[in-house]
C-alpha cells in the first residue's frame, strides 16, 4: 500500500469558510502556481498539481520542478507548462506577480512525450490533466482514480475516503505560554519521569 506521510506544511480547507489562506504550505517543488503568486484562496486542487510532480518525478527519476526560490519554481513551470493564457492569469490574485509573469521571456511548452520519451502514454495522459496552470482546470482525486492509466489498481471498494479533518484548533489563537505547557505535557505522556515543566523551559 501507498501511504502519504509528513504533513509539516499541510493546512485545512473548509470549501465552506470564506478566509484567508496561508501561501506557505506545500515543499517549494512540489507548489502550485497559485501559492507561488501568493493567492490568498486555494482548494484541493494544489493536491493535485503536487501529485503530478510526484508523478513526473516517478516517470524520470528526478524532479520535475527543482526551483532554488519561489521566482524561479515559477519561472521553471512557465517554461514547463508554456506561457500563460489570459484566462490563467485572470486566476492570478497578485497583480505584481502577473506583472513578473508577463515580463518573463515568452518560451514554447515543453510536451511531457519530449520530457518523457519512454513513459507510458497513458501516464502521460493523467499528468497533462494534473499540471494545469489554472486549477480549475485540473482533475479531481476522483477523476484521477479513475483514469485509464490507474484502471489496473484502482479498486474503488478499497479506497475510502477519510472523514475531513478538524482543524478548528488552528483558530483556537493559541499563546506562546500556553503553547509550551500543552508540547511539555505531550513530552511527559511519553516520559513520565519530566514531572511537572520547569520555569526554563516556560519562559523565554
Amino acid at each position: 500500500d501507498l501511504k502519504i506521510c509528513d504533513f509539516g506544511l499541510a493546512r485545512g480547507v473548509d470549501v465552506k469558510a470564506d478566509q484567508a489562506l496561508t501561501e506557505y504550505v506545500v515543499t517549494r517543488w512540489y507548489r502550485a502556481p497559485e501559492l507561488l503568486v501568493e493567492n490568498a484562496t486555494y482548494n484541493t486542487a494544489i493536491d493535485i498539481w503536487s501529485v503530478g510532480c510526484i508523478l513526473a518525478e516517478c516517470l524520470g527519476r528526478k524532479a520535475l520542478l527543482p526551483g532554488k526560490d519561489y521566482l524561479q519554481q515559477l519561472r521553471l513551470i512557465i517554461e514547463t507548462l508554456g506561457e500563460p493564457s489570459r484566462s490563467d492569469l485572470a486566476v492570478v490574485e497578485n497583480p505584481s506577480a502577473v506583472e513578473y509573469i508577463q515580463a518573463l521571456p515568452k518560451k514554447p511548452k515543453v510536451p511531457f512525450e519530449t520530457l518523457y520519451p519512454n513513459a507510458n502514454p497513458l501516464a502521460i495522459g493523467l499528468l497533462k490533466t494534473m499540471l494545469i496552470f489554472d486549477p480549475k482546470d485540473r482533475i479531481s482525486a476522483a477523476d484521477a482514480l479513475e483514469h485509464e492509466y490507474l484502471r489496473a489498481l484502482h479498486n474503488v471498494n478499497d479506497e475510502p475516503s477519510a472523514p475531513q479533518f478538524d482543524f478548528t484548533f488552528e483558530e483556537d489563537g493559541v499563546t506562546e505560554t500556553k503553547l509550551r505547557q500543552l508540547i511539555w505535557a505531550q513530552l511527559r505522556k511519553f516520559h513520565p519521569h519530566l514531572g511537572e515543566m520547569p520555569d526554563t523551559f516556560s519562559s523565554h
